[in-house]
């Protein structure tokens, strides 16, 4: 089967010589052939999509992983690293478990051979456009520096090189693309729909789920229904391959052809990460021409020459610093901002938005005023794009330099400070409504699917909450680019829906219960073994309390108990429902009783400061995600949430660690010796790059 033309990668069309300003890549500005290309063989595999019954960092979150991230100040890193992807969880129908099995083939790192080149050398391999803009740069430094007026004249000077300078930024960006790992990566996708609607909940009693590693290999059945016996012939299974790199399609279509065209039953059982390509599949890395400095120009040399040594820049720095600094801060004069660029910086606004992403306790619905200070900051994340077919290699990852770190006559002040995060928070809220409306879809649809009668609650129809929810989750995700992204998808939800979202929002640690809630009535729960069972007059089943060694915080000893889901209606009333099929009636010492009678359905109280749902000496705690790892684990999860994504926890403990290090301010004048001249070669190592990519970062070139 051939693939799709479609690409599942957010790098399309970057290469080595790619200028950035923000998240907005354009291309290469280089026209001579000074990078060079190292053989780098690896395989790296993952999965994403929705299953109740398995997970992984990127399951449930559905997209494409991505490392890293690029910005030339501390609240750009901060934003760009938590925007990543926004937009691409996935919404999937509740009858139905998507999974997309995806590998990195990389084939080879090109890199501009630095050590080999001179400031002249890269001059001379730049397009006409930046080649002539950063001459000007050069010459407006050069009269500046050397001014022997008054401060008036020198301070003129000083604006014409700022001036300068932004119009080069804005012209060819802040940044250029130094580095680029090449390969090519591919998807194959599995989607599995039940015909009967009860298959949607299998809670508490025989499932199990998988807490599993990044590239860990789970059978196909253990995504669907946590491989459960009955491998029913009702449910139909559709595939589908996607491809970024031609030098890995035969190879996907291979790994394809392993699930397609045959029964749930016939690939229940295959692990289908173990049937992916091998290392020795992978494809040599794409030939580039020779590597070969570029010719002197005598007009650049003379211009180079009138350089000397560098000098003392640090004036430079300090003043386009202060240009930066005045975007937040209009009211700042020049010599107060020099009085604190040394400072220890501070990220208040980094560590507070930790806090709350790692408490699920941000508020989605508060209302903000958001003024996208970045608008080159693109929230779209992984797109489904038009895929050349003529090009075999794909960029899975690149190292980004300032401009300033390559000519040290673009002197530039990088502002570190995050003291306010509103950019960044607003974006973990779309963030956060995507998880949240994907986990109330599962949950409403999984309450319809037990057949129990409404009309003891506020509430009209469980089914069309759980559809609103879905239609909202494609408005979001439609939605991302706009400032009031959560206020339309919030405005596209129904009537009783808007009530539901408001409430699951105000009690916020709710979605701290991804596998669900264990009750714990002293230090008894419920057991999975039914003692009685009367069909009169509602059907009720009672189940055998039993010793749960919880105590003060061990969600792990609710592995083999019984758990259960939240439920909320349109008054903000909250009930708990499970296994059989039933609502939470009453729960004693010795037992705990579940009935389809709604009106004798237990209401809870959701008690904000323990951060669980309470009834008397009844309490119901929300289980996260990690308390399966590494044990055998029964039940299915409702949704993850922000707080169980271990790749925004990595952002947030990169960022704190290299932003906590700086001063305020970051000055690239601290980088270049006073005594450098201009035929002087750089050093590759010593040069400062940021990596971004949709795999992880490789430390055999740039440090």
């Amino acid at each position: 089967m051939d693939i799709e033309a479609k690409s599942i990668n957010p790098l399309m069309g970057i290469t080595v010589g790619s200028t950035v300003l923000g998240n907005d890549f354009k291309p290469s500005v280089l026209i001579n052939p000074i990078t060079r290309m190292i053989t780098q063989k690896e395989i790296e595999m993952g999965m994403s999509g929705k299953s109740q019954y398995v997970y992984t960092d990127s399951l449930n979150e559905g997209t494409i992983g991505f490392s890293g991230a690029y910005g030339p100040s501390g609240i750009a890193k901060f934003t760009s690293a938590v925007a990543v992807s926004v937009s691409n969880a996935t919404a999937s129908e509740y009858k139905s478990i998507k999974v997309s099995y995806n590998i990195s083939m990389i084939s080879g790192i090109e890199y501009i051979d630095f050590d080999n080149l001179t400031v002249e050398d890269v001059l001379n391999s730049l397009s006409a456009g930046p080649k002539n803009l950063s001459l000007k740069v050069l010459e407006k430094f050069i009269a500046a520096r050397d001014c022997s007026g008054s401060s008036i004249e020198k301070d003129e000077l000083m604006k014409e090189w700022v001036k300068s300078l932004q119009n080069f930024i804005s012209s060819y960006g802040d940044g250029l693309v130094v580095g680029a790992i090449w390969g090519g990566m591919g998807s194959v996708s599995t989607e599995m729909t039940s015909k009967k609607t009860e298959d949607s909940w299998k809670y508490g009693e025989t499932a199990e789920f998988s807490y599993s590693g990044i590239g860990s290999s789970v059978s196909i059945a253990q995504t669907y229904n946590g491989s459960q016996k009955d491998q029913s012939s009702e449910v139909e299974v559709s595939c589908k391959a996607l491809a970024s790199g031609g030098c890995v399609e035969s190879q996907v279509n291979s790994w394809f052809d392993v699930v397609a065209n045959k029964s749930f039953a016939e690939i229940s059982g295959i692990s289908l990460l173990d049937k992916a390509p091998m290392q020795s599949s992978v494809s040599p890395p794409p030939k580039i021409p020779d590597f070969l400095k570029p010719e002197k120009n005598a007009e650049i040399t003379e211009k180079l020459d009138t350089i000397k040594k560098l000098g003392d820049s640090e004036d430079f720095a300090l003043a386009s610093g202060y240009e930066e600094a005045k975007k937040t801060n209009p009211n700042l004069t020049f010599e107060e901002f020099k009085s604190t660029v040394r400072d220890k910086n501070n990220i208040d606004g980094l560590n507070e938005l930790a806090s709350k992403v790692q408490e699920n306790s941000l508020d989605v619905l508060a209302e903000v005023s958001i003024s996208r200070r970045n608008k080159n900051l693109s929230l779209q994340g992984v797109r489904t794009i038009s895929l050349d077919s003529s090009s075999d290699y794909a960029v899975l990852g690149a190292w980004i330099a300032n401009w300033s770190d390559i000519f040290p006559w673009m002197s530039m002040g990088y502002m570190n400070e995050i003291s306010d995060a509103e950019v960044a928070e607003y974006i973990l809220k779309i963030r956060c409504m995507m998880q949240d409306l994907s986990t109330l879809n599962t949950i409403y649809n999984t309450f319809n699917a037990c057949n129990i009668k409404l009309d003891f609650c506020h509430l009209n129809s469980a089914s069309q909450v759980a559809d609103s929810f879905k239609i909202a989750q494609g408005v979001l995700s439609d939605n991302v680019e706009s400032d009031d992204a959560v206020e339309i998808a919030f405005n596209s939800l129904s009537d009783e829906a808007k009530k539901i979202y408001t409430a699951w929002n105000e009690i916020g640690f709710l979605r701290n219960a991804e596998l669900g809630l264990g009750l714990l009535i002293g230090d008894q729960s419920v057991s999975s073994e039914i003692i009685d069972v009367k069909p009169i007059p509602y059907p009720e089943v009672t189940y055998k309390a039993a010793y749960c060694s919880y105590g003060n915080n061990n969600p792990t000893a609710f592995s083999s108990f019984i758990k259960m889901l939240p439920f909320i209606d349109t008054n903000g009333d909250i009930y708990a429902f499970g296994p059989s099929l039933m609502l939470l009636r009453k729960a004693l010492p010795e037992k705990m009783i579940f009935t389809k009678g709604g009106e004798m359905a237990m209401k809870l109280t959701a008690d904000k400061d323990t951060g669980i749902l309470t009834n008397d000496s009844v309490k119901l705690i929300p289980i996260p995600y990690s308390a399966a790892k590494g044990i055998q684990w029964r039940g299915q999860g409702q949704g993850r949430s922000l707080a169980s994504s271990q790749s925004l926890q990595d952002q947030f403990a990169a960022l704190e660690k290299e932003l906590g290090n700086l001063n305020i301010c970051t000055l690239s004048s601290d980088s270049w010796s006073k005594d450098w001249t201009y035929t002087v070669p750089y050093t590759l190592r010593k040069i400062s790059t940021t990596y971004i990519g949709t795999v992880e970062k490789i430390n055999s070139i740039f440090g």
